[in-house]
């Protein structure tokens, strides 16, 4: 008995001639062709390998191998039905969807230049381009009713005897298409330069493959998520053009998409695939860091509906982390764990960090014993784990000089400090404030040299927003510490 599953239901196996319909392409898919076929229907990762566990249980036959019904048999549902022939000749049962690929069996396999040897019959086939094999069908009164018979002409099947994909409708008619040939170009300048410019969500090493391979596909079918790619595409060119005219034209069609695309994202975000929450997350967190790096003044709310300069330290945290898979809450460390920093004498073997930015870091935690010397053991735990991850985050900052590793460097570091420092941070400690500093001075810095136009200025402003929360007791001794950061 047919059995079907998979998204709508849209594939069936039939036991009986052991072949898996596609019901949305009308055919039979071969074994060899599985993997490409569900990518075809936008089925990514773990829905696709969910099915194809299901199909590894299923008795698949080779075209070549697979039963045909007998000529009374009905139609089989999920398949088109064609109008053809059958040669009538003594011993000879073949079969054309055509009555020029009639004659040609004629001349072929009996000799004969022109004959009236052959009756009309309605066929069937599992599969398509050179494994067709066409079976006879014999539609009762209710098939009637349900189908109507494509009508293929002699050149058409031909072609798809020869391995093309058999058109089944014929439009009667097909309007011209509206072009946008400025929607265009943006979608060009994505493709062929924006994108090189983007880190990816998924490694620091795979940005390109991230936005043409996977997101790319899905912002062809899903037109807000177009709108986010076509707003970012227009950011890229307006932090990289002279003309001032040319400029404000790119900031109204970049405020413009992404708006649309805000709105898309936030109707679609409940129903939203795996695939597109994350391609969807990565655009809004870039295009909010373009808002703050592209803005033209405190007010300018033109690509995002908030002002131009991030009021508060945490804005900024939640939107780099947004841009990462999220992470699972840190186990909690070891004193020993938390202190290594305090025995590591020099970068490791490979490790590309300049030595001056080496020694900043090491240098840190003299300085701020000198400054901070009413923190708790918790605290001093918390903040010597946050300074060693700086440095094991500059590791990976430092090994390319790559968008997507200056990136990862950056955003990772605030995945990988200890909770109990993210509460410090949040209650505006002087001594978390000063690691954060020196985050921004050393590694936003550096994603902004590396080519992350998107945040620009993002590294001052950290430190500017920093300033505002010091402690207005202060003797100047952080002030200090935050100038020999700004130093770096």
């Amino acid at each position: 008995m047919p059995v079907r599953f998979g998204p709508n239901q849209f594939l069936e196996y039939d036991d009986r001639y052991g072949v898996l319909l596609c019901h949305e392409c009308q055919y039979a898919i071969q074994k060899s062709a599985l993997q490409s076929h569900l990518l075809r229907h936008k089925i990514y990762r773990a829905d696709r390998q969910q099915l194809l566990d299901v199909i590894a249980g299923l008795h698949l036959l080779e075209p070549d191998h697979v039963p045909l019904p007998p000529p009374e048999s009905p139609p089989i549902k999920g398949l088109p039905v064609i109008a053809g022939y059958r040669c009538t000749a003594p011993d000879c049962a073949n079969l054309c969807a055509s009555l020029k690929r009639m004659k040609g069996h004629w001349r072929e396999s009996h000799g004969l230049a022109d004959a009236s040897l052959t009756r009309p019959v309605k066929l069937q086939t599992f599969f398509r381009g050179t494994k067709i094999r066409y079976f006879e069908v014999t539609p009762t009164a209710d098939d009637a009713d349900e189908r109507r018979d494509e009508e293929v002409d002699d050149e058409e099947m031909h072609d798809q005897e020869e391995g093309q994909e058999l058109t089944l409708s014929i439009a009667t008619h097909i309007p011209t298409p509206t072009v946008n040939l400025e929607t265009l170009s943006y979608f060009h300048h994505f493709t062929s330069t924006t994108s090189l410019t983007l880190p990816s969500p998924q490694s620091p090493l795979s940005s390109a493959q991230f936005w043409q391979t996977h997101v790319v596909p899905q912002a062809l079918r899903l037109e807000w998520l177009m709108c986010g790619l076509l707003a970012l595409a227009a950011c890229h060119l307006v932090a990289f053009t002279d003309n001032k005219a040319v400029e404000q034209q790119h900031r109204t069609r970049a405020a413009e998409f992404s708006s649309r695309f805000r709105t898309g994202w936030g109707e679609s975000v409940a129903i939203a695939t795996e695939e597109v929450r994350e391609a969807a997350m990565q655009i809004a967190c870039l295009l909010r860091c373009a808002h703050w790096a592209l803005a033209e003044s405190a007010s300018d709310q033109r690509i995002m509906p908030e002002p131009g300069v991030p009021e508060q330290l945490q804005d900024i945290v939640t939107t780099i982390q947004s841009s990462l898979p999220p992470a699972a809450p840190p186990e909690p460390e070891t004193p020993v764990q938390a202190l290594r920093m305090l025995s590591w004498s020099s970068p490791a073997p490979g490790s590309k960090i300049p030595t001056e930015i080496w020694n900043r870091i090491l240098g840190l935690p003299p300085y701020m014993a000198d400054t901070f010397r009413n923190h708790n053991a918790p605290d001093v735990f918390a903040l010597s784990s946050a300074g060693a991850a700086l440095v094991e985050c500059s590791d990976t900052s430092f090994a390319t000089d790559e968008v997507g590793s200056a990136w990862w460097g950056m955003a990772s570091w605030l995945n990988r400090v200890p909770l109990h420092f993210r509460d410090l941070v949040a209650r505006h400690d002087p001594a978390a404030l000063v690691l954060v500093a020196h985050w921004a001075a050393l590694l936003v810095n550096r994603a902004e040299r590396c080519g992350c136009w998107f945040v620009r200025g993002l590294s001052m402003t950290i430190l500017l927003r920093i300033a505002e929360r010091l402690p207005e007791n202060d003797d100047g001794a952080v002030q200090r510490l935050i100038a020999f950061t700004i130093a770096a």
